[in-house]
């Protein structure tokens, strides 16, 4: 698995990706924390559609979602 560049990882050797695609359902509270992460750092996390992750309702996402921080997330 990639890791988003969020934080420099101590190993140099550990790969890091600036996006992170997820098709699958997820349930909303193993998202919500690295949203607001991702989010403080100048990040976006959407579902595919480019809909912004509502945590109100249902408790999953079947939107899928994407994740990215340094590069265009609307052109994605």
């Amino acid at each position: 698995y990639k890791v988003l560049a969020l934080l420099d990882p101590i190993d140099e050797e550990q790969e890091t990706a600036d996006v992170y695609i997820h098709v699958t359902y997820i349930k909303k509270w193993d998202i919500c924390a690295g949203d607001a992460i991702l989010k403080s750092l100048g990040g976006q996390l959407t579902t595919l559609r480019g809909e912004q992750i509502d945590y109100s309702g249902t408790e999953g996402n079947n939107g899928g979602l994407l994740a990215s921080i340094k590069t265009d997330h609307k052109a994605l």
